[in-house]
């Protein structure tokens, strides 16, 4: 059955439990395999099957608990269109929170300073009416919705606190009580606190949607596409379609993937992989949506435009991390459901407790306390603390170029003791340089006709080997023989066919697999990595070469072992071409597992896992040949411009080649981790100390906590852990985002 993977911002939601009632629902309803709201967000990430329920159907049932969700225009950005709604959603509360303040201003100096002043009475009367029956009716209409599905939230909360005190103080007014204690200004105030608290929240939210919008700012608005009769015209970048001509001047962004059809040209990649010298990409070279244009005008072909681009998918990635969970977070939301219900039983027993048992003025402090203790306790803390931290976490993580699958993989990460490192692409920079070249005429291929056909097939293949055996024939002006057919051989090699003869690269071992004849006359030293040539059977050349360390490999090794992590090398290639890399890394040589096949790289994992199941075992490696040991790992990194096979079985992608994000990503994993701590720590604390004052514990000592502070206590508790999340990451390499 198919299935799709979505994603809708929701609107409406103010607090975890709103995000659990709509979580609940949908993961009861037919058709849905699987739902995550996530409050920080405001987004829905749902897996559902498109034959049994639709998105409008989805749509639906979350309006009918008072929710909403949007659903994207035919044909736009969604991305963008969510940015900007959310803006509009931001001006909005504004715009809200600025009239509550403004309106309230008149009650809070009355009840303040002229309380007894009885035309004052009636002023605050109807001015907090205005804030509480006007500019906070959502409270009370998203509370009978709550109520209505039995899942009170904390709408409940204020919409209970700011009603009764308004209620309770115009029913005295009519009494007629001389010098009656009225409400008016914490009504009002509690919920201007509370609208000034969601603005901040939203303006919050927004910036730590910082990175996706950068990264969404690197798509071009509109494009120039050159037609069949050579003419250009300018047209919208949405209207691209793939096999377009498109030329992009200097300092553009390129608005599609695409191939590169002139000699040559500069591109920035930075904001895509991290890289901070532009690149040289030469004709008929890969080129991304989102990267910038040199010095010079060229022209290309787009392969993939719109959403099916790199960058599209990239964001698309980072959005559905953000709106992963973290188990961490399992035990927030379990309290989280049971929050209110709890706050509510607590409010009205200290209120009764007071009215019984607090002697003259009891009936007075019960109040205050039932009012306080319903506007003090905030699950809006509770709900933000993981999201928030998770949130910008993953997006600061993007921004560096590091692609961090979901929250559970970001959990694991920062508990890595144990790593296995590929070494070709990895640890060394894959461009290898030939150091020898020998053939072996046979009948019917000369010299420079051997190495155009093999230079076809090396071009075809993923290994970097290949890449830099490929790059030294160009560099020497070879033209390439275009093979009929072309498949690479995990872990050993790659082979074609041209015109009925067999061609096969790779190591040794693969040639004597395939019971290759050897030259008789030739004396084999094994001193460097190597690839060897066969057609039809018979050997007819071998290419040694030798390949570099990556510059930040020795620094990046080091870090890692000072956080106590074990490395071990496994890889493909021979003992004696992992023993040197190994003695300058400081690599011990009984951590040297070399020789192995793919699947005996996933069998080394396997085995150690079993071995030490209380450890968590990362691998990192950059080829088709380390996507089965990837898919293994508890954490498998991919680095540099390896196999989409391997990015696909990865949990942490690093674009680029830049060894060092490797231990930037590690660093990062545990400081999200640790500020998600401290989000839970003080929303858990806050509540804990909070509401045992509210309840009026130091009455007898003369200090009370009416429902107007609570209400900024409660406002400045949510802003507060959004804030911590907001902060700036500081890694112990240097890092500062």
């Amino acid at each position: 059955m198919l299935e799709v993977n979505a994603r809708y911002p929701l609107t409406g939601m103010s607090c975890v439990s709103c995000a659990g009632s709509i979580e609940s629902l949908l993961k009861n309803t037919l058709g849905i395999t699987e739902a995550h709201v996530n409050f920080s967000d405001h987004a829905l990430q749902v897996k559902f099957a498109p034959e049994t329920i639709s998105p409008e159907k989805i749509q639906a049932a979350i309006q009918q608990l008072g929710y909403g969700m949007l659903l994207p225009q035919k044909g736009g950005n969604t991305l963008q269109e969510e940015l900007n709604f959310r803006e509009k959603e931001l001006a909005h509360s504004k715009r809200k929170a600025i009239a509550s303040l403004t309106i309230s201003i008149p009650p809070f100096l009355l009840g303040m300073f002229w309380m007894h002043w009885e035309p004052g009475f009636w002023i605050s009367a109807f001015t907090s009416l205005l804030v509480v029956g006007v500019l906070g009716k959502h409270f009370f209409k998203n509370a009978t919705q709550q109520l209505k599905h039995a899942n009170p939230g904390m709408d409940l909360l204020v919409a209970l606190s700011a009603g009764i005190s308004w209620l309770y103080s115009f029913y005295t007014l009519l009494s007629s009580v001389h010098h009656p204690n009225l409400y008016f200004e914490s009504a009002s105030v509690v919920v201007a606190f509370v609208l000034t608290g969601k603005w901040l929240e939203e303006k919050a939210r927004l910036s730590s949607s910082k990175s996706i919008q950068q990264l969404m700012q690197l798509q071009q608005a509109e494009v120039e596409v050159i037609d069949e009769a050579g003419k250009v015209r300018l047209m919208p970048a949405y209207q691209l379609e793939a096999g377009m001509r498109v030329r992009i001047k200097a300092g553009d962004k390129l608005p599609a993937d695409g191939w590169l059809i002139e000699e040559e040209a500069l591109i920035d990649e930075q904001l895509l992989t991290g890289e901070s010298i532009p690149v040289t990409r030469l004709k008929g070279e890969q080129l991304w949506a989102g990267t910038l244009n040199g010095k010079i005008t060229f022209t290309m072909i787009a392969s993939a435009t719109g959403e099916n681009t790199r960058l599209a998918h990239l964001i698309r990635r980072v959005k559905e991390a953000q709106n992963s969970k973290a188990p961490v977070q399992k035990l927030a939301d379990k309290i989280a459901r049971w929050f209110v219900p709890m706050v509510v039983l607590i409010a009205v027993s200290a209120g009764l407790l007071w009215g019984f048992f607090g002697g003259e003025a009891g009936w007075s402090n019960g109040l205050n306390a039932f009012l306080s203790i319903l506007v003090v306790a905030c699950p809006c803390a509770l709900g933000l603390a993981t999201p928030t931290a998770l949130m910008t976490g993953l997006g600061k993580a993007a921004e560096l170029g590091i692609l961090i699958r979901n929250a559970e993989v970001l959990e694991r990460a920062s508990k890595i003791n144990f790593l296995f490192l590929d070494k070709t692409g990895t640890l060394t920079t894959g461009n290898a340089s030939v150091i020898q070249e020998e053939w072996w005429e046979i009948d019917n291929w000369d010299k420079k006709k051997l190495r155009a056909a093999f230079l076809g097939l090396l071009t075809r293949s993923n290994h970097p080997l290949a890449a830099s055996i490929a790059k030294h024939w160009q560099q020497q002006g070879i033209e390439e023989i275009v093979p009929e057919h072309a498949e690479s051989i995990p872990g050993a090699g790659t082979w074609g066919r041209w015109q009925d003869s067999l061609l096969l690269a790779g190591s040794q071992s693969l040639m004597s697999s395939q019971q290759a004849e050897f030259p008789s006359n030739f004396i084999h030293q094994q001193d460097s990595q190597e690839v060897w040539f066969c057609i039809e059977k018979k050997v007819v050349g071998l290419i040694k070469l030798r390949d570099t360390l990556k510059e930040d490999a020795k620094e990046v090794i080091q870090r890692l072992r000072s956080k106590n992590i074990e490395i071990n090398l496994l890889s493909g290639d021979k003992l004696v071409n992992n023993q040197p890399i190994a003695a300058i890394l400081g690599i011990e040589p009984e951590a040297i597992i070399a020789e192995v096949s793919p699947s005996g790289k996933a069998e080394h994992l396997r085995a150690y896992q079993k071995k030490h199941p209380k450890q968590v075992v990362g691998m990192v490696g950059d080829g088709i040949n380390d996507s089965e040991a990837l898919a293994l790992a508890q954490v498998s990194v991919a680095i540099g411009k390896g196999a989409d096979l391997a990015k696909e079985s990865a949990d942490i992608v690093i674009n680029g080649d830049q060894l060092r994000l490797l231990d930037i990503a590690i660093d990062h994993a545990s400081a999200v981790m640790s500020r998600i701590k401290q989000n839970l720590g003080w929303a858990f604390g806050y509540n804990v100390l909070a509401i045992p004052l509210a309840a009026g514990v130091l009455v007898p000592w003369g200090l009370s906590f009416n429902p107007m502070w609570a209400g900024a206590a409660m406002a400045m508790s949510s802003l507060s852990v959004v804030l911590n999340a907001l902060r700036p990451y500081r890694t112990s390499n240097g890092l500062s985002k």
